[in-house]
């Protein structure tokens, strides 16, 4: 039996998890360039303060993101621990 039920979002809140979630795969982009290749700060001659707090910037936009998650579960009344999917185009989230 499939337990998946879809709620229409608004266009409003989806641009917002998109924008959330893209500053959360840039700054997680960043993060394992440095810690795959620390030398590359040096290599571009790039000044190392502005690497110095990309872990609290990846923590940072994590909680964004899961701060979204728990808005959308107050407004459409949803429990917190189910897992979920968006299709950006139709503003259709599905509880998994």
């Amino acid at each position: 039996m499939d337990c998946e039920r879809n709620i229409e979002l608004t266009s409003e809140e989806v641009k917002n998890l998109m924008i959330r979630v893209q500053k959360f795969n840039s700054i997680r982009t960043i993060d394992l360039i440095i810690r795959n290749n620390p030398n590359i700060v040096g290599e571009f001659d790039m000044d190392e303060s502005i690497f110095a707090n990309v872990e609290t910037e990846l923590l940072y936009a994590d909680k964004n993101c899961r701060k979204w998650w728990n808005e959308i579960c107050e407004k459409y009344k949803l429990q917190k621990d189910l897992g979920f999917r968006v299709d950006y185009e139709s503003c259709v989230l599905t509880l998994l």
